[in-house]
């Protein structure tokens, strides 16, 4: 934690958030298309996963030549001591979608793949008030200064879409640079970071919870408002099928295996009531292959310290579910601990808090890592995360999770493995699609315009998700 003594500066490669004090929010992304992404700003309140408010600032790449002549040992000590300062002319690319803010030749300020001369800014300090070279420190305040043109980044309010909107002005917004994590060891699992808990029992299987947020959405909105009965009107995916696609579909079901959704983000039952999570049995004949499914993605959040820091053994971290938005908690009921999924407020605060513990003798390090040994330890409760062997159900592959006194016993004992960066990316898309799709609807239905039923948002999601 940095002091007035000890200043946490920026190097190369760290992640930051983008804090408007003036607007009291982060600028922030949701990766809901392969094209060229907006920004806004949005309250913390507001941001559904950190990565996508969170950016990675990279120095401007030194000439090849430069590189070519360089000794290893003076590009080692280069990267080791390469800090951030004013004037320092930097990339900053967005840790949810992988691309680059850059502003275009219409001087509009988006999120683009391309890393070319429109992702180039320079950090200045607002109203000059610090000369170049001084070094960036945390919560610093700067300007993105555009290293085309000399206009700067500025976000406005646009009424009519209700939000702010980026572009390149003579006066530019005043960020925060706040610092989300340093660039460090890969292999360290850090706060907010995607994983996988997979059992130390003789069987694959990986904690998996069932519904998503825009589920939960769904029959929050649904149960406000009368039943329908389907529209012709609404498309041709909602016409009686004729007897030739009636042929056609009969023949494909016996044709083909059923496929199904790679992301359950609609599934029927799978609302505020329906969600639930336990240990999920991996599918047959698929040995050692890690999920793909953003059922089986959790967060590990810090409950205090700077949130994308790494994790420590003995750490206190809330579990939370990345496509429900719900954090695991231990219940008591009248006969035994409960383990649910839940909402994060005053009223479960405590029974969502976990310490990470290393398993006896299976870690020499300080940081939680890719594939290290852990148990779970319910801060309230002081009992420990188990898989309950007795309660099968689903066809014998999924088994109730409780809350074991022994963390010595292997249902208590858990391996935390790192999320593929290309499985997140998809997950992301498919949260940023289901979001983007949910605030449409929302919007529309403020204005009162005639809305399709939200059965055909639904349908429209599960086609992009398969």
């Amino acid at each position: 934690m940095a002091t007035e003594d000890t200043p946490l500066y920026f190097h190369d490669g760290d992640i930051i958030q983008l804090y408007c004090p003036l607007e009291s929010g982060y600028v922030y992304s949701e990766p809901n298309s392969t094209s060229d992404l907006d920004l806004s700003i949005v309250s913390k309140e507001k941001i559904k996963v950190a990565d996508f408010a969170a950016f990675s600032i990279t120095l401007k790449k030194e000439s090849e030549n430069k590189e070519k002549h360089s000794s290893s040992k003076e590009k080692a000590k280069s990267e080791e001591t390469e800090k951030i300062a004013y004037g320092s002319v930097i990339c900053v690319k967005h840790q949810a979608s992988d691309k680059f803010l850059i502003a275009n030749d219409e001087n509009e300020v988006k999120l683009s793949s391309s890393d070319d001369a429109k992702s180039l800014f320079r950090v200045v300090s607002p109203n000059h008030e610090l000369e170049w070279g001084n070094l960036l420190k945390d919560n610093d305040p700067i300007k993105l200064e555009c290293n085309r043109s000399s206009l700067f980044v500025n976000f406005n309010y646009v009424q009519k879409r209700k939000c702010y909107k980026p572009t390149l002005k003579a006066n530019g917004t005043v960020f925060d640079v706040q610092m989300y994590c340093h660039k460090q060891n890969s292999k360290s699992i850090k706060g907010g970071s995607p994983i996988i808990i997979s059992t130390l029992l003789n069987i694959e299987g990986y904690l998996c919870a069932t519904g998503s947020f825009f589920s939960s959405k769904i029959d929050e909105i649904e149960s406000t408002r009368p039943l329908e009965e389907p529209s012709a009107s609404y498309g041709r995916s909602l016409e009686e099928p004729t007897e030739q696609q009636s042929g056609i579909e009969q023949q494909s079901r016996i044709e083909q295996p059923d496929e199904q959704p790679k992301y359950s983000l609609t599934k029927e039952g799978h609302g505020k009531e329906g969600m639930k999570v336990d240990l999920c049995k991996f599918m047959e004949g698929s040995f050692k292959k890690l999920p793909e499914y953003g059922d089986a993605f959790f967060q590990l959040e810090r409950v205090s310290g700077p949130f994308g820091s790494p994790i420590l053994f003995g750490e206190e971290c809330r579990i939370k579910q990345l496509f429900s938005f719900k954090y695991l908690a231990i219940k008591s009921s009248p006969a035994q601990k409960v383990v649910v999924l839940c909402d994060f407020n005053e009223e479960n605060e405590s029974n969502v808090i976990f310490k990470v513990l290393s398993v006896s003798g299976s870690i020499d390090h300080e940081e939680v890592c890719d594939f290290d040994k852990v148990t779970f330890q319910h801060v309230k409760s002081s009992k420990y995360l188990s898989v309950d062997l007795r309660i099968r159900h689903g066809q014998g592959k999924r088994f109730d999770l409780t809350a074991n006194e022994d963390s010595g016993v292997l249902q208590s004992q858990f391996k935390v493995l790192q999320v593929k960066k290309y499985l997140l990316m998809d997950s992301y898309y498919a949260l940023g699609l289901s979001s983007f799709l949910y605030d449409s609807y929302i919007m529309l239905q403020d204005k009162g315009e005639t809305l399709v039923p939200m059965c055909v948002i639904q349908n429209e999601i599960e086609k992009k998700m398969i």
